[in-house]
Formats: C-alpha cells, sequence, structure tokens
C-alpha cells in the first residue's frame, strides 16, 4: 500500500506534540569528559579487541575500542524491531559474530553491527520459558546456547533458532542443585559453570548436564558473599567475581583456589561491585563493576591496565552527585557521594574542573545530600544530623545542629535556603518539619508537623526561596489511596502556609527533588523516580514536562538536585545513577531518536541529535542532512529544526551483510520537520546488480524480492545510482519515501494484469488500473519512468496516488541503458503483433475458403 501524506495531518501532528522542553536541550555534561556510558553489565571482547557491553540504564548494547572510544550503540526500550521490549541484562558472540542478547523474556539475535535479525523466546512457568534468566552464554562445543534461570533455579539449553533442547538443576543446595544461579561459562569439551548465588559456590555440570563437582572460596579466607560470574582463561584457571566483598577469585580447573585480587573503593583500580567478567584471546580481564558504572581491564596476572567509567573521585569524576550550586563568579559546584563520603568539586561555567573544593575529612558527615551557596560565596551544606558552613575557599566557618528531636535538632537535614536576611531555612526530614535559623546558626523556629493537611509534612526533601522570601517546600507523602505522590506548598518568610503548588498533579511521579526558579519566573522541580524535570508557571499552574529515563541527551537515572545559572542561562541537573550533571541549554534538535543512528548536518557533520542549535541561526528552516546506522549511511533529505523535533517513531535499521536497509517513520508525521521524500542507501555486495523497493514495510523479514507493491531497479535505470561514501559501495535510490531496499543479483519484473493494462501514450508507463474500490498497486518495470500517477475512482473523481519514488522528469534524451531496454519491448512488441497479424490473415484465407467451397457445392445441386 502507498503512503499518502497531507499538509493539514502534518500541521495537525505539529500543533498537537509537545512531549519535550521546547527551548531548552542538553549540550553538555559535567564531567566534560563523560561519554554516555551508561550501567555496564554482562560483556564480551571481540577477536579484534572491541567490547560490546550490555547499557542496563539506556537498555541498549554499546561498542568501545581499547582506546575506550564508543564505536556504536544499538537498540533502546521499544517493541519495534531493533529495540528491546524488557530489560536486558546478558549477552554473547558466536563463532560467526551473532550477538545473542538476554532479556527477562527473550534472546534477539543481531548481526555483527547490531542489525536486528530475529528473536526466541518468551517468559512462563512452562520449562521451556524464562523466569528472570540472568546469564546467556553461546558454547562453542555444541554451537547451542545455555541461559540461567534465576528464579527457576536451573539452567536452560537451546539451539541457536531458540529451539529448546533441555534444562538441568533444581532447587536446593545439594549435589547437581541450585538457588539463584546467575553467571554461567562453558569450556571446550562443553563443560557448564555456573555461579550459584544463595548458595555462594560454583557448581559444575557436564555437556548433559549432569553434575560433576562444586566448589566455593572457603580456602580465601572469606567464603562467596554474592558470587556473580565466571570465566575461564587459556590455561584451564577459573576466574569468578564476588560483589559484595569485591574481589576477584581464581581457581584451578578442579575449583582449588588460587589467589584474589581487587581492593574496595573508588579509585582507578578498585571495585564497589563487581558483577559480570570476560576474557580475550590474551586472558586479559574485563570487570563490570555496576556500582561505580565502571569497566576496569586487567592482565592475566590481574595487574591493572585501564578504567572506563564517568564515576570517581578524581580528575573531576562524579559519584551519586545529590546537589549542584553556582556562586557568585559563576563556577559550579557539586557534591556528591553523599551517602558514603561526600565531596564537592569546583568546575568553570563550562563545565571544566577546576578543584575539588571540599573532601570526605572537611565534611566529616555522612548522608549529606543538599547544598546551597549565598551571596558571599559561603557554601551550606546539610547532613544527617546538621548543617556546616564553609567559606569559599574551602574553610570550615561555623556548624549547628545534633540528632534529636528537640528545637535545633534533626533527624536527617535536607533541603536549604537562604532568606534575605541571612537566616537559614531547613527542612528536617525525618521529624516532618522546617526550621528557621539566623545567619550564625542559632534557632528562630519552626512550622510544620506531621500530616498531609495544608502546612503539614511528612518528608519534607527540599527548600527554595524566591526573590520576596516565600518558602516553596517539596514534601513527599502516601496518600489516602495507598498511592505515593508528592507536592510544593508555599509559605511566607516565617512559614505561614500560603497555598498548594499545583497539588495533586496527574503530571507528577512518586518522589519529587530538588526545585529552582529561572529569570522568567518559571518553577522547575525534579521528578526522582519519574526521571523529568517539571515546569511551572510563576503562580505554580503547570506547563510541561521533559526527559525519560535512560543515559541518552535529556534522559536521566534519578535525578535529584537542580539550579539555575544565572549568567549562563541554563539550568543544572544533578543525575545520580548516571554520574553526571546535565548543564541544559536554549536550543533545539532532534530528540528521541532511536541510539543506533544518527542525524548530521551535511554542511558541517554537527549532529542534530546530540547537539542542540539556536532556532535564530540562519537556514535553519532547511539543513541538508543524513542519517547513519552505526557506521552505515541509510538516507538522506532536508529537515527543518526551527523546533523541537521528536522523532521516536523513527526506526532505521541496516543489514549490510545482507543488503537490506528499513526505515520506518521518516515522514512529515512521525518525523516531524522533515523533507517529504528523501534518499535511501542499502550496501552493495559484490555481484549485486540492482535493488527492489519495498514501498511500506513492517520488519526486515518482509524486505524480499516479491514484497508487497515491490519496485526493481537495475543499475542504470533512472532513479538509481552506484556511490561510494567512506570505501563502502552504496546504491542510491534517489527522491523516495519508501521504506525498505534490497540489494539483489537478478531483478526480476513484477508480473503485469494484461486485462487491466492501459496505455499511458504522455511518456509510455503502464499503469495497473482496477475498478475495486481500494487504492490500487502501482506497478513499475525496470525501465519506468519514475513520477506519481493519477487514476479515477468509480464516482468520477480524480484520486492523485502518491508515488514511493518521485524524481524530476527524465531527460529528452534516454540513455544508452533505456535505448536498448526500449528496443528490446518494442522488438518484442513487434514480433507479438506480427505473430497476431499472420494469424489473423490465415483465418481470414481460410473463411474465404470456406465460403467458396460451399457456394460451389449449393451450385451443383
Amino acid at each position: 500500500m502507498i503512503k499518502k501524506i497531507t499538509f493539514w495531518t502534518i500541521f495537525l501532528f505539529l500543533t498537537l506534540v509537545s512531549t519535550s522542553f521546547a527551548g531548552y536541550n542538553t549540550y553538555q555534561n559535567i564531567p566534560n569528559s563523560y561519554t554516555n556510558i551508561g550501567v555496564p553489565f554482562d560483556l564480551t571482547v571481540l577477536p579484534d579487541g572491541n567490547i560490546w557491553y550490555v547499557d542496563y540504564a539506556g537498555n541498549r548494547l554499546v561498542k568501545i575500542n581499547q582506546s575506550k572510544e564508543i564505536l556504536r550503540t544499538v537498540g533502546r526500550s521499544g517493541s519495534n524491531e531493533g529495540e528491546f521490549a524488557s530489560q536486558i541484562i546478558g549477552l554473547t558472540v558466536d563463532s560467526s559474530g551473532k550477538l545473542y542478547v538476554l532479556s527477562d523474556c527473550k534472546v534477539y539475535i543481531l548481526d555483527s553491527n547490531g542489525g536486528y535479525l530475529s528473536s526466541w523466546g518468551d517468559c512462563g512457568a512452562e520449562e521451556e520459558k524464562f523466569t528472570t534468566p540472568k546469564g546467556i552464554v553461546w558454547d562453542s562445543f555444541s554451537d547451542t546456547i545455555f541461559i540461567s534461570n534465576y528464579n527457576k533455579h536451573n539452567v536452560q539449553h537451546f539451539e541457536k533458532d531458540g529451539t529448546y533442547i533441555s534444562s538441568f538443576g533444581t532447587f536446593g543446595s545439594g549435589n547437581g542443585e541450585l538457588n539463584e544461579p546467575g553467571g554461567l561459562t562453558t569450556d571446550s569439551t562443553g563443560n557448564v559453570y555456573v555461579t550459584d548465588g544463595s548458595n555462594h559456590r560454583v557448581v559444575v555440570f557436564d555437556s548433559n548436564g549432569v553434575f560433576m563437582f562444586n566448589f566455593d572460596a572457603t580456602a580465601s579466607g572469606s567464603n562467596f558473599n554474592a558470587v556473580k560470574d565466571i570465566a575461564i582463561l587459556s590455561n584451564g584457571q577459573l576466574l569468578v567475581t564476588d560483589q559484595n566483598d569485591p574481589k576477584i577469585h581464581r581457581f584451578e580447573s578442579d575449583g582449588t583456589w588460587i589467589s584474589s585480587f581487587g581492593t574496595n573503593g573508588t579509585g582507578e583500580d578498585e571495585f564497589m561491585a563487581p558483577q559480570y567478567l570476560t576474557v580475550d584471546d590474551d586472558d586479559n580481564i574485563y570487570v563490570s563493576d555496576w556500582n561505580l558504572n565502571s569497566i576496569l581491564k586487567f592482565n592475566s596476572l590481574g595487574i591493572f591496565q585501564w578504567g572506563y567509567r564517568n564515576s570517581g573521585t578524581e580528575n573531576g569524576l562524579l559519584t551519586i552527585p545529590t546537589s549542584v550550586a553556582v556562586d557568585s563568579n559563576g563556577d559550579i559546584l557539586v557534591l556528591y557521594n553523599g551517602p558514603f563520603a561526600p565531596e564537592v568539586n569546583k568546575y568553570n561555567s563550562s563545565g571544566v574542573y577546576v578543584s575539588t573544593l571540599l573532601d570526605f575529612s572537611d565534611i566529616g558527615e555522612i548522608a549529606a545530600y543538599h547544598m546551597k551557596v549565598d551571596d558571599a560565596d559561603k557554601i551550606y551544606i546539610s547532613h544527617i544530623s546538621g548543617v556546616k558552613v564553609f567559606n569559599s575557599d574551602g574553610t570550615l566557618d561555623f556548624s549547628f545542629g545534633a540528632s534529636g528531636t528537640g528545637n535545633g535538632e534533626f533527624a536527617e537535614a535536607r533541603g536549604l535556603g537562604i532568606l534575605s536576611n541571612g537566616n537559614i531555612v531547613v527542612s528536617d526530614y525525618f521529624n516532618a518539619r522546617v526550621q528557621i535559623f539566623d545567619s550564625s546558626g542559632n534557632y528562630i523556629s519552626q512550622f510544620g508537623q506531621l500530616g498531609t493537611g495544608n502546612g503539614e509534612f511528612m518528608i519534607p526533601e527540599s527548600i527554595y526561596v524566591d526573590g520576596a522570601d516565600n518558602i516553596y517546600v517539596v514534601d513527599n507523602y502516601e496518600g489516602v489511596d495507598g498511592a505515593e505522590t508528592g507536592r510544593i506548598q508555599k509559605f511566607s518568610s516565617t512559614g505561614v502556609y500560603i497555598e498548594d503548588f499545583d497539588s495533586g498533579s496527574t503530571n507528577r511521579s512518586v518522589r519529587l527533588g530538588g526545585i529552582t526558579q529561572d529569570i522568567d519566573g518559571n518553577f522547575f522541580v525534579v521528578d526522582m523516580f519519574g526521571n523529568k524535570v517539571h515546569k511551572y508557571d510563576s503562580t505554580g499552574n503547570f506547563i510541561e514536562s521533559f526527559g525519560d529515563f535512560g543515559t541518552g541527551i535529556t534522559q536521566f537515572n534519578n535525578p535529584s538536585g537542580i539550579t539555575y545559572h544565572p549568567i549562563g542561562n541554563f539550568l543544572l541537573v544533578a543525575d545520580d545513577n548516571s554520574s553526571r550533571v546535565h548543564m541544559i541549554a536554549e536550543g533545539v534538535r532532534i530528540l528521541n531518536l532511536t541510539p543506533s543512528s544518527d542525524v548530521v548536518n551535511v554542511d558541517t557533520e554537527e549532529s542534530l541529535v546530540t547537539k542542540f542549535y539556536d532556532p535564530s541561526t540562519p537556514g535553519l528552516d532547511s539543513i541538508q542532512s543524513k542519517m547513519s546506522f552505526g557506521d552505515y549511511l541509510v538516507a538522506d533529505f532536508d529537515v527543518d529544526l526551527s523546533d523541537d523535533r521528536d522523532w521516536s517513531e523513527v526506526n532505521p535499521i541496516s543489514l549490510p551483510s545482507e543488503s537490506k536497509t528499513m526505515i520506518q517513520g521518516l515522514n512529515p508525521s512521525d518525523a516531524p520537520g522533515v523533507s517529504e521524500v528523501y534518499d535511501l542507501y542499502v550496501v552493495k555486495k559484490t555481484g549485486n546488480t540492482g535493488v527492489v523497493i519495498c514501498p511500506e514495510v513492517d520488519s526486515l523479514s518482509e524486505i524480499t524480492s516479491d514484497c508487497t507493491g515491490n519496485i526493481p531497479l537495475n543499475e542504470g535505470d533512472f532513479g538509481l545510482s552506484v556511490v561510494n561514501i567512506s570505501g563502502t559501495d552504496y546504491y542510491k535510490v534517489s527522491d523516495t519515501s519508501a521504506e525498505g531496499v534490497l540489494g539483489v543479483t537478478t531483478v526480476q519484473e513484477p508480473p503485469v494484469d494484461d486485462e487491466n493494462e492501459e496505455e499511458n501514450e504522455g511518456n509510455g508507463n503502464s499503469n495497473s488500473n482496477s475498478n475495486s474500490e481500494s487504492e490500487p498497486d502501482v506497478v513499475y518495470t525496470a525501465s519506468n519512468d519514475i513520477n506519481n500517477t493519477e487514476e479515477k475512482s468509480d464516482d468520477g473523481d480524480e484520486n492523485e496516488v502518491e508515488s514511493p519514488i518521485s524524481t524530476p522528469t527524465a531527460p529528452s534524451t534516454p540513455s544508452q541503458t533505456e535505448n536498448t531496454q526500449q528496443d528490446k519491448e518494442l522488438e518484442k512488441q513487434i514480433r507479438a503483433n506480427v505473430f497476431e497479424f499472420w494469424w489473423l490473415i490465415i483465418l481470414f484465407l481460410l473463411l474465404i475458403a470456406g465460403t467458396y467451397k460451399y457456394i460451389k457445392e449449393k451450385k451443383e445441386e
């Protein structure tokens, strides 16, 4: 079926869509070296040394090289091909380079570039189905797949196409029994090694699932605390990660303990929660740490080689940033690692690390989540039992507070605000109140009590003081219906209740965090569990929200603190679990494109996805752009970036090895601002002589040489050309709105219904017309000129049918190839006409002869 797009459809869509935060988009992160690592889980090393790993937070795969550069990202949450319907946790690679990615309920098969091929599996109680699978491994001995099933307490065995073979292991602690198995691997003879989590051991089975032996780490002096994953070195030695006693243990192949390495901490060579591990062909060891969001490399002896992460305490890295503030110079202060050992880093207004202003020895407290800076650049940090105030150089000025319920005491001091007279406002988290102190920390008064009524609190979190000394308190509580919610209440400078701030809004989630206000008086409130930022006007009316879960641009993983930079005119959002601070400035860009792809400005090579554009920039009404899937070009087009563009419905996939390209949603409705036609590219393989265009497809499997409405083109046909880009040959299909293209060795012409064929005298095209009320298919042959066609419906109205390909009128002088093809067709038609002509003459002569004989016989009678 051929897609039709109308102006009013586009206009209506652009009028209604407003899911993004118009005018603000992330353009930089702190640390400024942040490269969107995410939360690494399972990982594998390819023969060329490149590494694929699972980013648990981003629900995607990431490929990096040994220089710790991201080469490719693949997938996102969703149900389309190339997306993951549920959280992915594991992956393995077979000898052909195909990736097998494990989620809660499925195994996804991808080609070596990350292009989607197929999937199999389902959740359920049946023996062939999954219940919280944890580990996956391709077994080279049998060329099959093993999966550990955490809640079924067994290991499942499958063919690579998902055909179920068997299961082994039952719940328990005896020989051959398992209790919450996790990581697994196999050796060269097919033996299966399984980490047995709640039994604190490793269990070994033979290739048929028959129990062989168990082993643990008792000999190390501290047995496994949370055994997670296992890998095998080339000499047969075994490596096992222990998450809660952060170490890697080394064993002989029979389970005899040899040694351990690893230190608990946040240093570049230290662990906090090591989980998955793998080894390369040289026995280098790679370990993912979900707490530090890191991958560490060690040599075969356990000597540290490099670390790959965005979190830490060195060189401007951050771990669990919770609060952010701006001093009078425009420098940015970030409080991080508050639950454990809080520190404060200073960055300039561009996000470049300046120094560690306060470390744990200065602060000396835990549970430090909030920070404020006053007009004199004094730094206020609340903690578990009070507040500490530091001078701008980091020296302690004074402190106040103690644990308790009395005046001036706290059950965790949290939110901070500074009044114009210097008084200090502090939320008392578990005492459900707000206390006011003078500029020296002396107790003055308090307001609020436990409850959900006006002026009451459940767990007051954050505080903001506006220019008129009104106090805004963010409170989170569980309502009478059991649903948790959050609200913002407004008080006078002395604590008199004024009003609720959009109370009971359905736009909010379970837990609200920091609050701030911009120069225009708009309020911004962090939705911690909803991974969003909500925007309100100056009177507290909800305007819109932006952000979602993930590690990409304007995506969050448990954001907490927020402030407005008055000099740079941008927002700063502390993103706890991503170990970064978002610097969010004015500008527009393409939002929510699948991370497998990018769109760049053809002229500048700047990304329209990861960079923001000033709408006033000349030329934004028509930017020549190109879209890639990883390293491969899939389309080019014009795009208007005068406003934010939500391209969440755009889904490009490229399979170079199969010479296939699919791109869904690249139209003005699903991709606002994009031109109605574009050029489509497919990798040209050796032996390809042309392409088959599939106008509208929903899956890669539908892209075949006989797809519905197929349009074959041979090399030399108008609308098809061969181009070389970065050393790769592509077929370029010009000015199309089709969604799929396949490179083929021989292009077959589609069948033509002779009964309905009509000659188009204007240009020689053949159009298949039908009396059906449904829209007819438009049939093309390889030599057709590619233009829009018209047909008349039964009631006489003329309906324009948009061709999947729309090109300029062909030149008046046809090419050699076109002439040859036309000559062949003409010769074929002439032969057919001559054949029919001679049959008519013969029949006519026979008729004359019969008539003559009949007349002669009558005369003789």
